[in-house]
C-alpha cells in the first residue's frame, strides 16, 4: 500500500516566540515547513480521505496564537501534537525557522517530529 504525504511549504505567520525582552512583547514573522504522512492513501479521490491543506495550516497559526513560545523547538512540537491529532494524519514533521535576534545568522531552524 502507498504511503502518502502532504506538505506545506514556507507557511508564514506571525508569532509571540523568543526569550529576550524585546521578542516578548512584539510579535516576529516565522516560517513553518509541514509534511503529514497520512494513515493511509486516498482511494476515491475524495478530500474526505485525506488531510485539508488549509485545515493544517489553520492549526499551526492556531497553535502560535494560543501563547507566547520561548522556544521555536517548543512551537514545532505543539504544532506536530495539533496536526497528529487530525483524524487523517498518523505522523508529523515540523520545521519552524525565524530570523536570529543575537545570533550573526540567516536563519534559526528547529525541526519535530512525531
Amino acid at each position: 500500500m502507498a504511503q502518502v504525504s502532504i506538505q506545506i511549504q514556507a507557511l508564514k505567520i506571525v508569532a509571540s516566540i523568543g526569550v529576550w525582552a524585546r521578542e516578548r512583547t512584539t510579535p516576529q514573522p516565522i516560517e513553518i515547513d509541514i509534511t503529514a504522512w497520512l494513515n493511509a492513501a486516498p482511494q476515491h479521490d475524495k478530500l474526505e480521505e485525506t488531510a485539508s491543506y488549509d485545515d493544517i495550516a489553520k492549526a499551526a497559526q492556531m497553535v502560535a496564537d494560543r501563547r507566547h513560545h520561548d522556544l521555536i523547538e517548543t512551537l514545532a512540537v505543539d504544532i506536530c501534537k495539533e496536526v497528529v491529532a487530525m483524524g487523517a494524519v498518523e505522523s508529523a514533521e515540523v520545521r519552524v525557522t525565524k530570523i536570529p535576534q543575537t545570533v550573526n545568522a540567516e536563519a534559526l531552524t528547529a525541526t519535530a517530529k512525531l
